[in-house]
């Protein structure tokens, strides 16, 4: 029986950071404004010789893409008075396979939610009071674990954005299909490596601030409970005494 307590221990360690981070990315991805303030920034209206509107447009059709069945996107634009393909087969078939993985990270996000929902309940309504505090201290060491992990990675984005990116892109898809040309390729001119570096910032803030609230608030409920802020309170208060004396 034990086994599979420290089992759940270890899982729900796991899954509370995973979910995060998949909440997080899932957010954004799905964040009309991500890709508008994206658009205004780099200035893809100039490169691409189209108003933000249209752009917006096309992004909330990926966003739907994103979230519904089809296996391939289709987006049509008139152009010169004639209906055409605003992405060609290379960037088709590379959104395929953006889709693909962000399929496992939606998945990933709600798997990782039903087991932290779980575990949380079953300390809060099926075992003994006492079980809260260890609760906060599973909390606090998977989310001080995590975010090392973090740290460590957003000090390699910030230090070489451009070699992280390149080996993200290797290390996730199969194919090369992601190697798009800024010159004629419509889906790297609207959202070209700038824009990937400060989304991956946003994203990397948004996770550091859930954590730190998480990780903060578990830790200050561990210590109340521990007695730590009562007894840091009097010495406080012992200091000033006999300072004052």
């Amino acid at each position: 029986m034990r086994i599979f307590s420290w089992l759940a221990t270890y899982l729900f360690v796991i899954a509370l950071p995973v979910f995060i981070v998949t909440a997080s990315v899932r957010f954004l991805v799905n964040e009309d404004r991500v890709a508008s303030y994206g658009f205004r920034e780099n200035a893809v209206s100039t490169t691409m010789g189209l108003p933000v509107s249209e752009l917006e447009k096309v992004s909330r059709k990926i966003t739907d893409y994103f979230n519904d069945n089809s296996e391939f996107i289709q987006i049509d634009i008139v152009l010169d008075g004639k209906q055409t393909a605003f992405f060609g087969e290379v960037e088709v078939v590379h959104l395929r396979d953006v889709k693909a993985l962000l399929g496992i990270i939606f998945r990933l996000s709600e798997l990782s939610l039903a087991v932290v929902l779980t575990y949380i309940g079953t300390a809060i309504f099926f075992r003994p009071r006492k079980s809260l505090i260890d609760l906060t201290r599973e909390i606090a060491l998977s989310i001080g674990v995590s975010s090392i992990f973090l740290l460590a990675l957003l000090g390699y984005v910030l230090f070489d954005f451009d070699s992280a990116w390149t080996q993200f892109h290797e290390i996730v898809f199969t194919n090369d299909f992601w190697l798009l040309n800024p010159a004629t390729d419509r889906l790297i001119q609207m959202y070209p490596e700038k824009f990937w570096e400060t989304a991956t910032l946003v994203c990397v803030s948004l996770i550091g601030g859930q954590m730190l609230l998480v990780g903060g608030s578990s830790v200050f409920y561990f210590g109340f409970k521990k007695g730590w802020l009562i007894n840091l309170h009097k010495r406080t208060r012992r200091h000033r005494h006999s300072h004052h004396h």
